[in-house]
């Protein structure tokens, strides 16, 4: 005997935009400068240097509140990212919701390839202590 049924895709669509909105707005309102009760990053707490991914939920909540260049400068690779995630999320629920298709971005290998490139060079980089690298520290 099943106990239960499994949800629909439309169901899904719905729990993950209802799951969006919230975690938005929990990025809208919280400032990692005066709350602290987010972990720190795992790779920074145990090697002290910056991963690719590091300073994304500042520049997240940068983002949200409008600002593009603080946003730029808590992490460039996730303004990059955003609008493919934003879209790719975007068209998934207009699949799922509305039962229309956007057109897909389909990327050439050799975009993977730099994008996959880029996020090794800036893990680098970003590690540099000396100016301007610097700059990219979240």
């Amino acid at each position: 005997m099943r106990i239960g049924r499994r949800l629909s895709e439309r169901q899904k669509a719905w729990i993950l935009l209802i799951g969006v909105v919230f975690f938005a707005a929990f990025l809208f309102i919280y400032n990692s400068k005066t709350m602290h009760f987010l972990p720190r990053c795992p790779f920074f707490w145990a090697t002290g240097y910056y991963c690719p991914g590091c300073g994304t939920t500042r520049g997240l909540h940068r983002l949200l509140h409008g600002d593009f260049i603080g946003a730029l400068h808590a992490n460039i690779l996730m303004i990059v990212t955003v609008p493919y995630i934003l879209y790719s999320f975007i068209s998934y629920l207009f699949l799922n919701i509305l039962s229309k298709n956007l057109p897909p971005i389909i990327f050439k290998p050799i975009v993977v390839q730099l994008l996959a490139a880029f996020t090794i060079v800036f893990w680098l980089v970003r590690n540099i202590p000396v100016y301007p690298f610097t700059l990219l520290i979240p």
